[in-house]
């Protein structure tokens, strides 16, 4: 069976990528947009859930496992795993899966193992999906550990793929060239077939730009921070739409640490006291130069309990 699906070609310019597509199509892309198409929600369940779902329902499934039969049905799931707004999912998919079927045709016990068309694209299908599974372990981990939330394996797995891709930094990071040639253009460009191979390109960009992948502390979406210490994304927040994430995080964070921390907490409940008071004789057009002192000295009381606990913590 001849493989009928070559991935994408991907053209790294300066700020974004040029993404070109077997039928003659493209579409610019952000660094990082790549990714988070193909692991977004929509395109997970395209190239998940409804492949197994489409082996289901072919016409010929029942047919006598044959090679012929192979490529009836990989025709059917070329036609049937599409979206038009997720082109990366969709030949991602495609060629992953293709290289797949022709690797299990190579093997001679496959004629054994199977019966009917359906039994292979179920074989190839499981051989797919744990595959899939690694990848999405992987991108789990790094954006986990770049974001600061990883437990030890998520860790541990993100320094097996930092350590790995050490290896491709060198192809992956550098310039794609554009070259006027015979009256046309040439570019020489990537060529991804996998979704390994897709978060290694991007890893590589990002990194040699000084860049990461984080998920944000509050809606969890994953993001590429303007600055590297970010914890909140720029999306409308979901408790409220009005303010994004980057906007909410700070207060959240404030809350939380008032609720977890006495010195905060009892300084919230002083400092606020002392606000109001100050307030409410400003309105009364008297003189609040009291309240205003004691603001202060509630500020440095707060600083200097502040620097001794964290002097005492570094001691013990």
């Amino acid at each position: 069976m001849n493989k009928i699906a070559h991935g994408i070609n991907v053209f790294v310019n300066d700020d974004l990528y040029i993404v070109f597509f077997g039928d003659g199509r493209y579409k610019y892309y952000p660094p990082g947009g790549m990714l988070f198409e193909l692991v977004s929600n929509d395109a997970l369940y395209l190239i998940t859930e409804k492949v197994e779902n489409m082996i289901h329902c072919f016409p010929e499934k029942d047919e006598r496992f044959s090679e012929d039969g192979v490529k009836s049905g990989f025709r059917w799931l070329y036609g049937t795993i599409e979206d038009e707004d997720l082109p990366i999912a969709t030949e991602i998919f495609r060629s992953y899966f293709n290289e797949i079927l022709h690797d299990t045709l190579e093997n001679e016990d496959v004629f054994t193992l199977c019966e009917t068309t359906e039994d292979f694209f179920m074989l190839c299908y499981n051989s797919y999906i744990q595959n899939m599974r690694d990848f999405s372990v992987f991108v789990d981990a790094l954006i986990k550990d770049t974001s600061n939330m990883a437990d030890d394996f998520e860790t541990s797995v993100a320094s097996d793929f930092i350590e790995l891709s050490a290896e491709h930094y060198d192809s992956y990071a550098k310039k794609c060239n554009n070259r006027k040639r015979k009256g046309g253009r040439t570019l020489t460009t990537f060529n991804i077939m996998r979704p390994l191979q897709l978060l290694m390109l991007e890893y590589c960009i990002l990194k040699k730009r000084n860049k990461v992948i984080k998920q944000c502390k509050n809606c969890e979406s994953y993001f590429i921070p303007q600055r590297k210490n970010a914890s909140y994304c720029y999306a409308p927040s979901p408790q409220n739409p009005e303010k994004t994430c980057s906007q909410i995080g700070p207060q959240i964070d404030r809350i939380d640490k008032r609720k977890n921390d006495e010195v905060e907490a009892e300084h919230y409940k002083i400092y606020q006291q002392l606000i109001m008071a100050k307030k409410r004789k400003e309105e009364a057009g008297e003189d609040s130069a009291y309240f205003k002192k004691r603001i202060k000295e509630e500020a440095e009381r707060y600083i200097e309990k502040k620097i001794n606990n964290e002097t005492n913590e570094e001691k013990g």
